[in-house]
């Protein structure tokens, strides 16, 4: 057995423990250490696609783990002081977007809505399809 994190990684695809394993990319000090891309059964919105090779251009179907990462991220660069606080409003950031704001219910909504996928808003989304907050001098990289 490997004591290498490619060669644990290696032998946990190997033994069948990592089913539906689609990519690991592991950074450390802001470079990749780790780059694998998988094999195997996926699926777009529900519908098979049959087996894929993944790859670093494949598209993923990733639905509710995009709050997750999201919100690891939103929780960095708060800690970091490089956005603002959970309920301060967001639309103040995107002012390109005026008809958001004509709204009360979303000119009111903070990140802590957004990420967590609370806000009660099915377009809650869109305010991360928009731009990436204004985030810079991040002592950690927010994104690979």
């Amino acid at each position: 057995m490997s004591d290498t994190l490619a060669g644990r990684l290696a032998l946990g695809v190997e033994q069948g423990r990592l089913p539906g394993l689609h990519a690991v990319v592991a950074l450390r000090h802001g470079r990749v250490i780790l780059e694998h891309y998988g094999e195997g059964e996926d699926f777009r919105l529900n519908e098979p696609l049959g087996r894929v090779r993944f790859t670093p251009g494949t598209l993923h179907d990733l639905r509710s783990i995009t709050k997750s990462v999201v919100g690891l991220l939103y929780g960095i660069a708060l800690a970091d002081g490089r956005v603002p606080e959970p309920r301060e409003p967001l639309l103040r950031y995107f002012p390109e977007y005026p008809d958001l704001a004509e709204d009360p219910r979303r000119a009111a909504l903070g990140a802590v809505g957004t990420v967590t996928g609370s806000s009660g808003r099915s377009d809650g989304y869109r305010f991360f399809r928009l731009r990436v907050l204004p985030v810079t001098g991040s002592s950690r990289p927010l994104a690979a």
